[in-house]
């Protein structure tokens, strides 16, 4: 697993449905020590209460378009995270909610 273990059910969930996954390991664009997993899909806010996940994980979209984009979950705690394709731009790619 790369991302925490606040994060584990929901990336355990993502693998086992076979997403690909676009790039995992440390953040690159931060100084942030966690484990960050990027999935070829999209996340929807509802994975929230659906995974059980703690206050302290937050959903988030960034659509910097020309600067990249995303939404999914980050850990403050863990500084880590497991991200999606932002919803306008994932034609074609599975949806989970």
């Amino acid at each position: 697993m790369a991302a925490c273990r606040h994060l584990a059910s929901l990336e355990c969930f993502l693998r086992s449905q076979g997403v690909a996954v676009e790039a995992e390991g440390a953040s690159w664009w931060s100084r942030c020590s966690g484990g960050w997993v990027y999935f070829a899909c999209s996340l929807a806010p509802s994975l929230h209460a659906r995974f059980h996940l703690p206050d302290f994980v937050r959903y988030s979209e960034y659509d910097g378009r020309t600067a990249g984009q995303e939404a999914g979950f980050a850990c403050s705690r863990c500084e880590s995270g497991v991200v999606g394709v932002h919803p306008s731009y994932a034609a074609g790619l599975p949806r989970f909610s």
